[in-house]
């Protein structure tokens, strides 16, 4: 049989960990909803790689290659669909 002081401490622990869940939770979905926001705002500048490319680091440039083509040197394509309200 469990004693109302620990079911009480239980409770109490479940409580504490639901309301830190929970706002982690909303912290995660306003950061995601901020990412979108700013990458929505500036997707044209991205379509810009040359002066993208010209501006980066040598590090840069090699990573922007990599994630640009696969390992047959052909073009990757991004869909960036809009999010549903």
């Amino acid at each position: 049989m469990i004693t109302h002081d620990t079911y009480q401490r239980w409770y109490n622990d479940l409580t504490r960990t639901q309301a830190s869940l929970s706002s982690q939770v909303d912290r995660l979905s306003r950061q995601e909803e901020d990412i979108y926001r700013v990458l929505m705002k500036n997707v044209d500048r991205l379509t810009d790689l040359k002066s993208i490319y010209e501006g980066a680091t040598i590090m840069q440039k090699h990573t922007l290659i990599n994630q640009g083509f696969d390992s047959n040197h052909t073009i990757k394509t991004v869909v960036i669909e809009p999010r549903p309200h």
